[in-house]
């Protein structure tokens, strides 16, 4: 996983938590909750356009489509973290397309004939591989594979059986394009830290 832990610096806010006494770490906890999952939704849908995955598939509840989560700040311990998952994503998340107008929700397998199978990384141009196609596993799972030539059936990783050069295709990770936009998502926590700060402070003196 990639972790990217924000930590919250007390001392412009030095007076107001000192009045709070016990309370403080109550509001500076909600607060940091709310900046972060601000910056979490911000990240959310920079990686969905820069990959073209909904967002529901990025930050979903399933095991398929959880591959960004955080675990909340407490009072004990005032740090929100966010990860990433960094296992590479399958090819057929990327709007697969095979032969017949076969996807993902109805694949046709080609067996590697025809046109074999196209994708797109957001709203870049689509790539294709004329040896690929769709199908769907016993386990109900549907990946695009891909035909590999002999020499690699026995250290191929993935692939159906000793007999059965073939394996299934990838993308890049959650978790690299994650990276690649951090600074959207420390910009946007930054942007609301002060003012959830200053909202939940409020809240909690308001409460004493």
């Amino acid at each position: 996983m990639i972790s990217v832990s924000v930590q919250v610096d007390t001392k412009d806010v030095e007076r107001a938590t000192e009045q709070l006494g016990k309370r403080a770490p109550y509001a500076i906890a909600r607060a940091l909750n709310r900046a972060g999952e601000s910056g979490v939704t911000a990240g959310v849908r920079a990686v969905s356009q820069d990959t073209g995955i909904k967002q529901g598939d990025l930050k979903g509840t399933s095991k398929r489509n959880q591959r960004i989560w955080s675990r909340r700040a407490t009072p004990g311990d005032l740090v929100m973290t966010v990860y990433a998952d960094v296992a590479r994503i399958p090819l057929a998340d990327f709007k697969a397309r095979g032969p017949g107008g076969a996807t993902p929700s109805n694949p046709a397998p080609s067996r590697g004939k025809g046109r074999g199978v196209s994708w797109s990384f957001g709203g870049k141009a689509r790539g294709r591989e004329r040896r690929a196609f769709l199908a769907r596993l016993d386990s109900g799972h549907v990946g695009v594979f891909k035909r590999m030539p002999p020499s690699t059936k026995k250290s191929e990783k993935g692939a159906w059986s000793k007999n059965l050069p073939i394996a299934e295709l990838h993308g890049p990770s959650v978790g690299l394009v994650w990276k690649k936009k951090e600074p959207v998502v420390i910009a946007r926590v930054r942007e609301q830290l002060a003012k959830s700060l200053v909202h939940e402070i409020a809240y909690e003196m308001r409460k004493g």
